[in-house]
């Protein structure tokens, strides 16, 4: 054998030698999901770090991004084959709705020097109501009544001391259910509602942070089809070629037939009906750019469940300037 080819074997060889001899981190959980968490809480949460290489594996340093975590590991050696518990607290001091915390592992694993851990919680706020807004369509066929869980998720006993509503449309009756929640009983005074109006709950209570919860209700007239979608937005369009859209109208509330009767001409689109009198109707509409007078304008669709419209907001230059709409010539 040539001294030449010798060699290259060597360098082969003793590289094989050396890449089987390194660390290798495994992590066993690089997203640790720890749910709905209360105001001002600790909540403990570990992982594990492994070695499966045949050499150890030294941890560098493990970071997080946020002061509200902190963590304790015994080593930062792994020897191969071992592993290591990383303990942790995450504090939930000032945060409210989702959270994304992150944890970064540095070692000498080849390959992996920087291992991603994420912490994923959601933080209650003070004081809470399921549902937390109340949607009333009408008519109705029925006495309209629900029920509200008010939570407290503070420290110390929780008191409500009034519940108020703005337009006077409900009774309402409070519950203490336990120290740190009441049940709130509404019952419709009135089922015969005549156009669409939105009104809110206030619950007056103790608690420092969430003293006044507004609980919304929307009151609107039923729906027996949807649109989807329901707002087009085109967006900057820089030519006058014609832009063709899909569209799809299903049943809703009711085991009827989907009749699509007519819609509503304007100059500046076409239409074409691909489907219709079932569950769903779809409709191809061509939209001219050059013909569209208004930055914002909507589709009106007329059926045999009555009728409803769709949304299309267009923005648009021509030759590298921007297009205005005529109102503003």
């Amino acid at each position: 054998m040539k001294k030449s080819n010798f060699f290259i074997v060597f360098i082969i060889l003793l590289g094989t030698f050396i890449l089987a001899k390194s660390p290798s981190i495994f992590v066993d959980k690089t997203i640790i999901k720890l749910g709905y968490l209360k105001p001002h809480s600790k909540t403990p949460f570990k992982f594990t770090i492994y070695n499966s290489g045949e050499a150890p594996l030294v941890i560098k340093s493990i970071l997080h991004t946020c002061g509200c975590t902190k963590l304790k590991y015994d080593s930062k050696v792994i020897p191969p084959d071992g592993k290591m518990v990383v303990h942790g607290i995450l504090r939930t001091y000032g945060a409210r709705g989702p959270i994304i915390k992150y944890i970064y592992v540095y070692s000498n694993s080849p390959g992996k020097e920087k291992v991603e851990v994420r912490l994923m919680a959601y933080v209650r706020a003070e004081v809470e109501a399921t549902p937390e807004n109340i949607r009333i369509e009408y008519p109705m066929s029925g006495k309209f009544k629900e029920n509200i869980l008010i939570n407290y998720y503070g420290k110390g006993e929780f008191k409500i001391s009034k519940v108020l509503e703005d337009k006077k449309l409900f009774k309402l009756l409070l519950v203490r259910r336990t120290d740190t929640a009441y049940n709130l009983y509404l019952t419709l005074l009135n089922n015969k509602i005549n156009g669409d109006l939105s009104d809110f709950i206030s619950v007056y209570s103790n608690s420092k942070e969430v003293p006044i919860l507004k609980i919304p209700v929307y009151i609107a007239k039923k729906k027996y089809f949807t649109i989807f979608p329901d707002y087009l937005k085109l967006g900057i369009i820089r030519s006058d070629k014609p832009i063709i859209r899909r569209i799809a109208l299903r049943v809703k509330n009711t085991n009827r037939n989907l009749i699509l009767k007519s819609i509503k001409r304007k100059d500046w689109f076409n239409y074409k009906i691909l489907k219709n009198n079932s569950k769903m109707v779809i409709v191809n509409i061509k939209i001219y750019p050059e013909k569209f007078k208004k930055l914002q304008d909507s589709i009106n669709f007329y059926t045999n469940l009555g009728k409803d419209s769709l949304n299309v907001s267009l923005t648009y230059f021509k030759y590298g300037k921007e297009k205005k709409s005529e109102e503003n010539r």
